[in-house]
C-alpha cells in the first residue's frame, strides 16, 4: 500500500492494520508524518484504517484512490483491505482566509 499526500496544506496520515493471518490489530504501523508520502505491506485480506490530522492553517479534504470511507465523530477513515497494490491520495489544502 502507498499513500500520498497531495494539495496546498499539509497534515499527517496514520492508522490500525488488522493482520489477516493472525487476526491481530497493532494500533499505529503506518506513519506519514509531515513528509509527502509513505508504504506499508501486509499479507492479502489484511485491512488498514487510516487517519488524518490536518496541520494548523490546513484543512483535510477528503480521500482519494483505494478506499472505502467511512465517516467517525473524528472524521472521515480510509478502511482498505488488501488484496492488490492498493494506492491511497490523503487531500490536504490551506485553510482560506
Amino acid at each position: 500500500m502507498a499513500v500520498y499526500k497531495v494539495g496546498t496544506g499539509s497534515g499527517t496520515v496514520t492508522g490500525t492494520f488488522v493482520d489477516a493471518i493472525t487476526g491481530v490489530m497493532s494500533p499505529v504501523v503506518i506513519n506519514c508524518g509531515s513528509g509527502g508520502s509513505c508504504s506499508a505491506s501486509a499479507a492479502p485480506g489484511s485491512q488498514f484504517t487510516l487517519l488524518e490530522q490536518a496541520a494548523d492553517g490546513s484543512t483535510f479534504d477528503g480521500w482519494s484512490g483505494d478506499c472505502k470511507v467511512v465517516f467517525d465523530p473524528a472524521g472521515p477513515q480510509c478502511v482498505i483491505v488488501m488484496n492488490n497494490n492498493t494506492t491511497v491520495g490523503a487531500i490536504f489544502d490551506k485553510k482560506t482566509p
